[in-house]
């Protein structure tokens, strides 16, 4: 009898059509051979072990999104969001009828760089110069010393300057130079005793500021010294010319106070004290710090704040005619508060200066009603020392003539 074969499913060691094997799917790295902000080339997975000619195929899909993309036969992915986060995955596609495709890898997370600045053009920069006096330098007495910083700015931090040319000017009455530096590492550069500010060298970052120079003077005499850079001073971005001009000049000021000193101004002149008292002048050479005021001697009262003079920080004040002389030792420093004497001619504190504080005036210099205001009730400290209107340390009858015609809105002839 004949020999009868049976093949089972899929057929038998002879079967000429055999069911492919599904390949074993490729490790995917997620450390890619490149990246930039906007493209991701993969580290390509090693060849199939099962069949060495199988391709690879790659897809991806942001890594907040749902959708993957087509497969593609290369590796670099482009036209990327920058400082995106990416999924990628990666599958074997059989070369032989014996093999079919893998499955999709591991999933591998990549992101793309962030994008990076685009180089400033620094002559598409603003420049500028400013001056910054030392610390608690906005005020100074007579023998101290001043530092003054001289920076360049720009309205693009990441601007550079490669050139210096501008003159720090400086009143020689006020301060005297005592030395310079000129701070940017070049090899041409100075900082002169005249105020010249000169150089050139390579490329320096402006940054939130860059000093160029630092300057020491001596305060040598009371009033207020400027310290200004002109217009017109230059910055070069490029080369030994500084040939870009500042956007605008700089000044800074610096208020020079005389030695303390206290003077007492007799009622004969200061005729805006009640009977029984005289008007004390105090020149300091710092305001009293927060929080406190100066008092004379035994006196409860704070001394009124008159503002600055090309002396020092004046403060002024009444006391008792029976102190015969004025010691700057017997100013002290408490806490409380004083008040400002704005010399507006409100003399009778109504908030409006009219001719009725210029009829007030006459009446004090007339010795009249308020003469004899010994409490300061009718009149305060603050409204008699109002009555100084033109500021010149003696209250008389040109002092009420001068309220007159401002509240009238004219100047005074006799001025």
């Amino acid at each position: 009898p004949g020999t009868i074969t049976v093949l089972g499913e899929g057929g038998g060691a002879d079967d000429p059509d055999p069911d492919p094997v599904k390949l074993t799917a490729p490790a995917l790295s997620a450390t890619p051979a490149s990246k930039t902000a906007t493209s991701i080339t993969l580290t390509p997975p090693a060849a199939s072990a099962q069949d060495v000619s199988a391709a690879v195929q790659y897809g991806s899909k942001p890594t907040s999104g749902d959708e993957w993309g087509a497969w593609q036969t290369s590796p670099e992915f482009t036209g990327l969001v920058p400082d995106t986060s990416y999924d990628f995955q990666a599958k074997y596609t059989a070369a032989t009828a014996s093999w079919s495709d893998s499955d999709a890898s591991a999933t591998a997370t990549i992101s793309t760089d962030a994008q990076a600045q685009e180089p400033a053009d620094p002559e598409s920069a603003t420049y500028s110069y400013t001056i910054s006096p030392g610390v608690n330098s906005l005020s100074a007495a007579v023998g101290d010393k001043i530092a003054v910083s001289v920076t360049v700015t720009a309205d693009k931090p990441e601007a550079t300057f490669a050139a210096l040319d501008a003159t720090l000017n400086f009143d020689s009455s006020k301060v005297s130079f005592v030395g310079a530096e000129f701070k940017p590492a070049w090899t041409s550069g100075e900082a002169t005793s005249g105020g010249k500010i000169a150089g050139y060298g390579e490329s320096a970052d402006v940054g939130g500021g860059a000093v160029v120079a630092e300057y020491t003077f001596t305060a040598q005499a009371a009033g207020a010294a400027e310290f200004s850079i002109a217009s017109g001073a230059k910055i070069g971005v490029s080369g030994s010319a500084a040939d870009i001009s500042a956007s605008s000049g700089a000044s800074v000021t610096v208020n020079i106070s005389a030695p303390s000193e206290v003077a007492l101004i007799g009622r004969a002149s200061f005729m805006s004290a009640p009977r029984g008292y005289q008007a004390i002048r105090y020149v300091a050479d710092a305001l009293p710090s927060a929080g406190s005021a100066y008092y004379y001697g035994e006196d409860t009262t704070p001394l009124l704040y008159a503002g600055w003079s090309d002396a020092g920080y004046v403060f002024v004040g009444f006391i008792a005619d029976s102190v015969q002389s004025a010691d700057v030792g017997a100013i002290t420093q408490k806490t409380g508060s004083y008040e400002t004497v704005s010399y507006d001619g409100d003399v009778n504190g109504s908030d409006i200066t009219n001719a009725i504080d210029a009829l007030v005036v006459y009446d004090i210099t007339s010795e009249g009603y308020y003469a004899d205001d010994t409490g300061f009730e009718t009149l305060s400290r603050l409204d008699r020392m109002e009555a100084d209107f033109n500021k010149d340390g003696v209250v008389n009858a040109a002092d009420a003539r001068a309220i007159l015609y401002a509240s009238l809105g004219m100047s005074d002839p006799a001025a």
